[in-house]
């Protein structure tokens, strides 16, 4: 191996191991001139399952989507736990921390900015217009694999479903009366389709991506990200743990 191409490779070893752990680039090695978003991200939930030895899922999906969307060229996430993960963002070692939340945690604190990316909780979405779907011919979607709601009659027809857009589509053709779908994807169809949400879940977690107060830039930027990607076809596709069997 050339010398020139050693230290490299010798210098790049010691500033990971200065930070306190290994980064897992999730999408390959950064080249110097690069801009590279460092995350630290706690825990193991569903909606952040690893898979492997390197972390992956919903929230992972999400904060290399609004990196690209905001000219970062690639994304380095390193596990930690909590205060490891507040200590680097203190430090400015990450620019963020990724993490699963209760919705009734205060967003902000005096020292952070907080970013909501998912709303677990669930919500029922009609079409505009029409009373919540009850009776005894009600029909009803919800998450294949899911436990059936509070408040959804049992003599409701109840339907499984693994493809939201095809759930999506039964909703706004009559098929289905109402359709049971995590906050952020009601939220999504309400702005983009002539449906209404007319019930909330009031417990549940969120997904969620923490900054310091004086990277109010980079808050706006990816909260400006946020917005465009939650109006666009693949909003509907991200692969949410949040709607599978087992999910939070």
């Amino acid at each position: 191996m050339p010398r020139k191409a050693l230290t490299v490779l010798t210098l790049v070893m010691v500033i990971a191991t200065a930070a306190g752990g290994a980064y897992y680039l999730t999408h390959g090695p950064a080249r110097p001139e690069e801009r590279v978003l460092r995350a630290a991200l706690v825990g193991t939930e569903e909606c952040l399952a690893k898979t492997g030895d390197k972390p992956a899922g919903l929230g992972v999906d999400l904060v290399n989507m609004l990196a690209r969307m905001s000219g970062y060229d690639s994304v380095e996430i390193r596990p930690a736990n909590m205060s490891e993960a507040m200590e680097a963002l203190r430090r400015g070692d990450v620019q963020l921390v990724l993490l699963v939340s209760p919705a009734q945690e205060p967003l902000n604190t005096s020292d952070t900015l907080s970013l909501v990316l998912w709303d677990c909780r669930k919500a029922v979405v009609v079409p505009e217009g029409a009373q919540e779907a009850v009776g005894v011919a009600a029909r009803i979607g919800v998450p294949a694999g899911q436990p059936v709601e509070a408040g959804v009659k049992a003599t409701s027809l109840v339907k499984g479903y693994t493809d939201l857009r095809a759930a999506v589509e039964a909703l706004l053709n009559g098929t289905l009366e109402s359709l049971v779908v995590d906050l952020s994807v009601a939220r999504s169809l309400a702005q983009r389709y002539n449906v209404t949400i007319v019930q909330v879940s009031g417990q549940g977690n969120q997904l969620r991506l923490l900054l310091s107060r004086d990277n109010e830039i980079l808050y706006n930027r990816l909260a400006d990200a946020l917005k465009q990607l939650s109006l666009s076809d693949r909003w509907l596709d991200l692969p949410s743990t949040c709607l599978r069997p087992g999910g939070r």
